[in-house]
């Protein structure tokens, strides 16, 4: 498209964030996409925000939301695979590309990265995780806006929840059971927990300036491991359950023992205190 054709053809920036804004604000609609809550969702907010549009209020007023398929990809893989074919990479590890899983489940896909063919293929792959895992798709669903998330934390117990995210990603999957310890008192949507992967235990003894230091530290500064503390924040759709979600078939591919992160998060009450 060259320049003099886009200027005969083509919408002025202001008019096309206008029109993007109208289709995005129609009431009691969920915008959906792959990816889009890391990528596509702050492309948009920018373009609203630089064409004096309130970039967050689309998302929520009037009975808005959004979501995101790549989770559930993620938590279906890794909790209810079955019916679904997984691809992998040549080292064995997960490939959630929605090209290649459309592909490995004989979903059309014609032109990557091509808008229409990839909001296509979404609404296929979101659809097929439907009809085959169809309790998983509902949960992930109806636990996409913050508020429904909220009764799921248990801070004085440190229940155990179920946190899949691209964090965790490894040759087993993306999902690990976490220990809440705290709301981040800068950011109210914001959860820290801890990734029960690991043994809270090293964390008890550090100074709060330790801690800052091992997470916000840039890996070739770090001398000390990076602590696992995990951020999770509640307005951008994160799949969350219960820890009896995790069934012995999946604790088994996820080598995930609930027993022990039970231990584990018992220990994690004492964690802050220096």
């Amino acid at each position: 498209i060259t320049p003099q054709t886009a200027w005969e053809l083509g919408l002025s920036e202001y008019e096309f964030a206008s029109r993007i804004l109208l289709e995005l604000s129609r009431p009691a609609t969920t915008a959906a996409g792959y990816n889009s809550i890391q990528f596509d969702d702050e492309f948009i907010r920018n373009l609203l925000y630089r064409n004096f549009f309130d970039p967050y209020e689309r998302e929520y007023a009037n009975g808005n939301s959004r979501w995101d398929v790549i989770n559930l990809a993620r938590a279906a893989h890794d909790l209810r695979p079955d019916g679904i074919v997984w691809p992998k990479d040549a080292s064995g590890s997960p490939i959630f590309r929605l090209g290649a899983l459309a592909r490995a489940n004989g979903i059309a896909h014609e032109s990557a990265h091509d808008a229409l063919s990839d909001i296509r293929a979404t609404i296929a792959v979101a659809r097929m995780i439907r009809i085959k895992q169809p309790k998983l798709y509902d949960w992930y669903f109806s636990h996409r806006r913050r508020e429904s998330l909220k009764p799921l934390i248990d801070l004085p117990a440190r229940k155990m929840l179920l946190h899949t995210a691209s964090e965790y990603t490894s040759s087993l999957g993306c999902t690990t059971l976490v220990a809440p310890v705290g709301m981040d008192p800068a950011n109210r949507n914001q959860l820290i927990a801890i990734d029960l992967r690991y043994d809270p235990v090293e964390l008890l003894d550090l100074t709060v300036e330790e801690i800052r230091q091992r997470v916000f530290a840039k890996a070739d500064q770090r001398v000390d491991p990076r602590v696992p503390l995990s951020r999770i924040r509640l307005n951008q759709c994160p799949y969350l359950a219960p820890e009896k979600t995790l069934d012995g078939a999946s604790a088994l591919r996820l080598r995930t023992e609930a027993d022990c992160g039970f231990r584990r998060a018992y220990a994690a009450p004492r964690y802050g205190r220096s």
